[in-house]
């Protein structure tokens, strides 16, 4: 009997993003605002994308489930006003459950990806915890054929990353500056394209090319960097 969570919906691709809000974002919040609104629509052109936004400080915040990438609401400083410490485990945790939710009630569209975007590290969650959440991502990457990216600004994102489970070539760093965040969105919608067009259920091992994030950053930033063969922490 087939898994019902293998049941697919008509193509596209489903993008649920995990965006930080907490305090140390300020100093890149016109950044983030005017990337994610252009990497949003961006994906908005491409027909059946499907995306949901949860950002988080103190707190998580669901800012939306999952709806057509079209009518996801452009951020401001009205709805992105940074603030307060990191519940990341808790906002990841949320996220998967909400994709989960959807597709059991939906189908699944063709590719699935859970984008998570930081400058710090996990300092707030009251539900999940790092060994959760590694057990989460690693059943839905090799069970559901979910695709999970981790971009991470002050913190060696690749440890980070592999500590939660992530597979190799799926973890940037990017200096948290105007420069540095705007790269990262641009290479982020580069590769989310990527991921919808691949007519493959997997993706290769280095989908997301850390050289040109990683080229100009300071001197002993990203010394996790991919390392091929490198096997994942256990949980």
């Amino acid at each position: 009997m087939a898994d019902k969570r293998k049941k697919k919906a008509d193509g596209g691709i489903l993008i649920g993003f995990v965006l930080d809000k907490s305090g140390s974002m300020d100093v890149i919040r016109d950044a983030t605002i005017s990337g994610f609104n252009e990497y949003k629509n961006d994906q908005a052109k491409r027909s059946g994308t499907l995306m949901s936004l949860m950002m988080f400080d103190t707190e998580f915040v669901r800012v939306c489930g999952v709806v057509p990438a079209a009518e996801v609401a452009d951020l401001d400083y009205a709805s992105y006003a940074p603030g307060g410490c990191t519940a990341l485990y808790d906002a990841i945790g949320h996220t998967i459950k909400g994709v989960d939710d959807h597709i059991a009630r939906h189908g699944r569209p063709g590719k699935v990806l859970v984008v998570i975007m930081t400058d710090g590290m996990e300092n707030a969650s009251r539900e999940y915890d790092r060994q959760r959440i590694f057990r989460m991502i690693e059943e839905r990457q090799d069970n559901r054929d979910y695709e999970f990216v981790y971009l991470g600004a002050n913190q060696d994102a690749y440890a980070v990353g592999r500590s939660m489970g992530v597979r190799e070539g799926r973890m940037l760093n990017f200096r948290p500056d105007e420069d540095g965040q705007t790269r990262a969105f641009d290479r982020l919608s580069s590769a989310t394209h990527e991921v919808a067009c691949c007519m493959s259920r997997s993706m290769p091992s280095d989908w997301l090319d850390p050289d040109e994030l990683l080229r100009d950053e300071p001197e002993g930033a990203g010394t996790g960097g991919p390392k091929r063969g490198r096997k994942r922490p256990k949980a």
